[in-house]
């Protein structure tokens, strides 16, 4: 279903270019969340939303159905699909954690192993961040919807249920 020309469009480039943005959002979410409230004039104690995570919690939620709709766009099993796309909204949730600030100070930590932990972390978020946007990528610019097909999952039961023979989903009526 997916051929090159689909791939040339300006609204896939247009498309990339906005995740991008939600992208650097993701990366930073406590210094815009802190920039939106400055330019909106929000004072802490007049806010409806008063934490950062509200930034993480909506981009990996939003990733998680777009991966769910992309994998179901590529045919793959209901099943399959929610595997894949839990897979995109967990590493979402390590994407955009909102742990910016903790990394920048980490010198300030005085304990030797906190400070460890706190670049682990810095690290893994910027590593799944990375990976989840060379999908989209790969998604926009190379292999449409087939990319979410052959992803692999971090959640082999939900490939083994759709691989399972249908007399032993039956429960062995007969």
């Amino acid at each position: 279903m997916s051929d090159s020309s689909e791939h040339t469009d300006i609204w896939h480039w247009l498309t990339l270019w906005l995740w991008g943005v939600f992208f650097l959002v993701g990366l930073f979410p406590e210094y815009v969340f802190d920039g939106l409230r400055i330019l909106g004039r929000v004072s802490p104690h007049r806010a409806m939303v008063n934490s950062y995570h509200v930034i993480t919690l909506s981009l990996s939620a939003y990733l998680y159905f777009f991966s769910y709709r992309r994998c179901i766009e590529a045919e793959a099993s209901p099943t399959e699909a929610h595997g894949k796309a839990l897979q995109m909204g967990i590493f979402g949730l390590l994407a955009f954690l909102p742990v910016t600030q903790v990394v920048m100070v980490y010198r300030d930590i005085p304990v030797a192993g906190l400070q460890k932990l706190v670049l682990a972390v810095g690290t893994a978020k910027l590593a799944a961040w990375i990976y989840l946007y060379t999908v989209l990528i790969r998604y926009y610019c190379m292999g449409g919807a087939q990319v979410y097909r052959r992803m692999r999952s971090i959640f082999p039961s939900s490939v083994r249920a759709d691989k399972s023979p249908p007399e032993a989903e039956s429960g062995g009526e007969g």
